[in-house]
């Protein structure tokens, strides 16, 4: 995942349904999935693993919620990609 501004972009792996509900929609440019998630509605965001996939590589699941606590997208990213929350946690914190 590489956080721009108030929107990420993320390799994804999960349902494209609920990234078009998001307002996401798949660059063919990048490969990757544009998820338009403004960082100011998001209070949180929590990793947990998961076994695998069915790509048979370990993945997290990342889970960006409101500040009632109300998941607002969830993603799987590759497990050894921990940078994210680092990324998006500075993000947060208005870290450059």
């Amino acid at each position: 995942m590489i956080l721009r501004s108030r929107s990420c972009v993320a390799e994804v792996m999960s349902d494209l349904g609920a990234v078009r509900e998001s307002g996401g929609y798949w660059n063919d440019e990048d490969d990757r999935v544009h998820l338009h998630l403004d960082v100011r509605d998001v209070a949180a965001a929590f990793v947990t693993t998961k076994a695998g996939h069915a790509t048979g590589r370990a993945v997290r699941m990342v889970a960006f919620v409101d500040g009632t606590g109300e998941v607002l997208f969830k993603v799987m990213v590759p497990k050894e990609r921990r940078d994210l929350i680092t990324a998006f946690n500075a993000l947060k914190d208005g870290t450059p």
